[in-house]
């Protein structure tokens, strides 16, 4: 029998907040949810409601995939708790993490910001309404070209933006280096690497602030950029360069010479 997605909720609560003492009201203190709806779930005397499991799934978004489906996808930073998960429990990206909790943050600014426009327009709207995706999108579309007659304030949407584009950046090296880099072969490898070392060499020369994610990569990129390092040093792989440059002699010498 597979998990149940009541046993994946607790497993993640166990997770979060680790000792039992104060759990539930610090439980309720970082979600909203009422404390005694959280131990009654722990207790099985209810099932979780759909604001419980959003709540959790936007407070360890990490988890929210096997939280669903039971299955989890490391490479993307779709994990479980320890011993937890199918095919695997896989071990947490931090640059997925941030990704994911940035754009969190960063949606609901984007529906405070929906709101603040419908509210400048005369629209009848109140603070509890739901906003479908194509409204705050469409919103988002008629302030970034320019249509901002009411003078809606956007810096701290902006600044939220700019922090989660930052983290799809780092998110992307951490995806590579982690998931498809042990698929390469060291020839493959070098170039990619040299790639993401001029992005984070250019994130840095911009002088934006790097979240703390960033010298996982960092540390990742040195350990990769040494290995294939010491492969080319190598006296194989010297050898074999050696006779590959040979053979492109003898190739440039025996094409024709044109008049």
């Amino acid at each position: 029998m597979s998990t149940t997605l009541e046993h994946r909720l607790n497993k993640i609560i166990a997770d979060l907040e680790g000792d039992t003492y104060g759990r539930w009201k610090r439980l309720e203190m970082s979600t909203g949810v009422s404390g005694t709806r959280w131990k009654n779930v722990s207790q099985g005397a209810q099932r979780p409601a759909p604001d419980m499991i959003e709540a959790i799934a936007q407070l360890a978004p990490q988890y929210a995939f096997w939280l669903a489906t039971g299955i989890t996808d490391p490479q993307h930073g779709h994990v479980a708790p320890d011993g937890e998960g199918y095919p695997s429990t896989g071990h947490e990206q931090t640059n997925s993490t941030r990704y994911f909790k940035e754009l969190i943050a960063e949606k609901k600014l984007a529906t405070a910001t929906c709101l603040n426009w419908f509210k400048a327009e005369d629209f009848p709207v109140e603070e509890s309404d739901v906003f479908s995706d194509s409204m705050i999108l469409g919103v988002e579309s008629i302030l970034r070209i320019g249509d901002n007659e009411h003078s809606i304030d956007q810096t701290e949407f902006k600044a939220q933006q700019n922090k989660r584009l930052l983290a799809a950046k780092l998110r992307d090296a951490e995806i590579t280096m982690y998931g498809d880099m042990p698929n390469f072969d060291f020839d493959e490898m070098e170039p990619v690497l040299k790639a993401i070392d001029r992005l984070i060499g250019e994130l840095t020369n911009a002088k934006v602030e790097m979240p703390e994610g960033t010298k996982i990569v960092t540390d990742k990129l040195s350990s990769l950029m040494a290995r294939v390092q010491r492969h080319k040093n190598h006296p194989l792989t010297l050898e074999r360069f050696e006779k590959m440059r040979q053979l492109k002699d003898k190739q440039q010498q025996k094409k024709p010479v044109k008049d």
